[in-house]
């Protein structure tokens, strides 16, 4: 009777143990990109087309972007060369499907799903989107994307993430919840016995 206490004790403290919280690790941060010194981006409104030119000389030779700014996760990603997908944006919020939109080596990218603004003011161009954003260690995080272009073809880039806490158990601690109950019961109605 004793040791099949022990065993049944041991049996639960194994499967507590085994059944450690894992919570998705989302990304957190900013990244701006800028235009890369040479290269190059026009937008054609009558087609809705956005259009990049890498570079062909000096640091950025072969990108059209630079990443400007950098926080949280993306943090080693700063001056780092990137390059943007050439586009067509909608002429009125919707669907999209830019896959990549743009990326930072083989560190991070970023996957348009849908335009939630348009706007054509003026000489300049201003969008903004939902999208996924992926970092090499990272899981896959819902992301806001911004771009902006003003008359002299300059454009930055914003993607911003913020993931809540989870606010429910996840699957591995409610099995081992259930586990030690159901253990807790047997060893109860083996002692009435």
């Amino acid at each position: 009777m004793k040791m099949s206490l022990i065993k049944s004790a041991s049996a639960c403290i194994l499967a507590l143990a085994l059944s450690a919280v894992s919570y998705a690790l989302p990304i957190a941060g900013t990244l701006g990109i800028g235009l890369a010194p040479g290269a190059n981006v026009t937008v054609d409104k009558t087609t809705n087309f956005v259009d990049f030119t890498a570079a062909t000389s000096g640091l950025y030779n072969g990108f059209n972007g630079v990443v400007n700014i950098a926080t949280g996760n993306f943090g080693s990603l700063i001056s780092s060369g990137a390059m943007y997908t050439d586009f067509n944006y909608p002429a009125s919020p919707g669907v999209a499907a830019i896959n990549p939109l743009w990326i930072v080596g083989a560190m991070a990218s970023f996957e348009l799903t849908s335009f939630t603004n348009v706007d054509e003011a003026g000489a300049g161009l201003i969008l903004g989107g939902l999208g996924w954003a992926y970092l090499t260690g990272f899981d896959k995080t819902p992301g806001l994307w911004t771009f902006s272009l003003d008359g002299n073809n300059t454009f930055n880039f914003s993607s911003t993430t913020e993931v809540p806490p989870p606010s429910v158990p996840d699957s591995g601690t409610t099995v081992a919840l259930l586990g030690g109950a159901l253990v807790a019961m047997g060893l109860i109605s083996r002692r009435r016995v």
